[in-house]
């Protein structure tokens, strides 16, 4: 195999069954796709085409994909002897020789391991959620209790992942459905956004319709393509990003597995489609967690916290934060009870300078625990706040040394943005605007008011970024 970028660096596409000439390649060489997964099953007819050789001439990785079920002997093997780069598996195990990509679903994977990324299967297809009669001709936006649109994202699992396994490239596997002959190239590209934004990646996928209409030289088929690519180069560009620290003054405490696995990885989904800046908290390393910069903190499992995190999160309160314990028997016992505070299902406390907050019964309806949570938290420390945009999901990041800063805005509709407003809390001498659409960045002049900077955004298609500097 030729010297390749480190698994890291790899831009992961699955190869189209369709696609048996090697000359098709060249749709991969101008673009930053440097990995390719083959299904193992196909190996002969891709050889015996001639694709699997010409893919090993180019600087591509060459991925052997295992499907659940198969024997993956034979993929270790090819490995080892040099004619694959890596084995995406689910059951392979790790071994000499051999780099192992774990294809798992996204459900009890494995948190230490010896595999050299995360790829999961079982993700969503980003995009509003249509009804039946909207997939039928007539459109119809699935909402929720508000008559917000219900959105599919990835980007808050990729978070969550990226916390709790912080040593793996994590890769999210979203098929288009099938109706993908009428799916707009926006689609695939908020796909590619969808993960991006998130410090993943996701495996390209192109159905079928499209992969035939590109074997065919189709014009709006490869005009769709040279856009797909687009997002992915405008993402590769930022991969920087990656090490950006998430802006977020509410902290979700979990250990995200078993019992405690559906409220708290719901509770993230929701946080995250209010614009709710959240940071990801790992509560199986109690010495390594900092909650340093949050104002409250939602324990959403259901044993206690136990010696060494309660004294961490009695500090935290004492200090001046709030806890939230939406289980009651996981509550932290003290504090005096504040009689104006009055949240829905929960005792609010004074403790220390801080407050604590025990629900009064369990609550395991995750978007009252939002709600709840918003709410004692206060909208006045809002970071983002943004106006005529439903269906859009923005997020605040900042560079370590804190001197760069981004807005990520991701639209989830099948429309541009036509007249969006975004305010941010603190104050930047300078703004400039990238979206999907454009090819150099727009200055932006904010408006000051109390704090905040607010900005009139032009058009906003697929995604946007702004870049902030203080």
């Amino acid at each position: 195999m030729p010297d390749l970028p480190g698994v890291p660096d790899w831009v992961p596409m699955l190869w189209p069954s369709e696609w048996l000439t090697p000359s098709i390649l060249g749709l991969i060489r101008k673009t930053p796709v440097n990995c390719v997964l083959v299904e193992w099953e196909a190996r002969a007819r891709l050889a015996g085409a001639g694709v699997l050789q010409e893919v090993r001439k180019q600087d591509l990785a060459l991925v052997g994909l295992v499907r659940e079920g198969a024997d993956g002997g034979d993929a270790a093997a090819a490995a080892r002897a040099g004619e694959l780069s890596a084995v995406a598996a689910g059951k392979l195990a790790p071994a000499e020789g051999v780099k192992v990509i774990c294809w798992t679903k996204s459900s009890g994977f494995p948190r230490r391991s010896g595999h050299v990324a995360l790829a999961f299967t079982d993700c969503a297809w980003p995009g509003t959620k249509l009804s039946a009669s909207a997939r039928g001709g007539n459109e119809a936006v699935v909402a929720g209790p508000t008559g917000v649109p219900w959105v599919d994202t990835n980007g808050w699992f990729i978070r969550m992942v990226r916390t709790l396994v912080p040593d793996k490239p994590v890769w999210v596997l979203a098929d288009p459905p099938k109706t993908s002959a009428s799916l707009h190239p926006e689609t695939y590209m908020l796909a590619v956004a969808d993960a991006a934004a998130s410090g993943g990646r996701w495996v390209v996928s192109l159905g079928q319709e499209l992969p035939r209409a590109l074997a065919a030289g189709n014009a709006e088929a490869l005009a769709a393509w040279d856009r797909i690519a687009g997002a992915i180069t405008f993402y590769e560009q930022r991969k920087d990003r990656r090490s950006w620290v998430a802006a977020g003054l509410l902290g979700v405490l979990s250990d995200f597995a078993g019992e405690n696995e559906g409220l708290s990885t719901e509770l993230l989904n929701l946080v995250a489609r209010r614009h709710l800046g959240f940071r990801v908290l790992d509560k199986t390393n109690p010495a390594q967690l900092s909650l340093e910069g949050l104002r409250a903190v939602v324990f959403t499992d259901r044993e206690p916290p136990g010696r060494d995190l309660g004294a961490k999160l009695e500090a935290f309160a004492k200090a001046g934060g709030l806890v939230v314990f939406p289980i009651r028997s996981a509550g932290l016992p003290g504090g005096v009870p504040i009689s104006d505070q009055i949240y829905h299902g929960f005792e609010v406390r004074q403790f220390g300078t801080g407050r604590l907050a025990v629900a009064k019964q369990d609550v395991d309806d995750p978007y009252l625990l939002t709600l709840a949570a918003h709410s004692m938290l206060s909208r006045r420390y809002d970071l983002l706040r943004t106006g005529n945009g439903s269906a859009a999901i923005a997020c605040l990041a900042a560079s370590r040394d804190r001197k760069r800063s981004a807005v990520s805005i991701l639209n989830y509709s099948t429309r541009p943005f036509d007249d969006m407003t975004l305010s941010v809390a603190g104050d930047f001498r300078s703004a400039r605007l990238w979206t999907s659409e454009s090819k150099t960045a727009v200055p932006l002049k904010p408006t000051r008011d109390r704090g905040r900077v607010e900005f009139h955004l032009p058009s906003i298609g697929v995604f946007a970024e702004i870049e902030l500097e203080a």
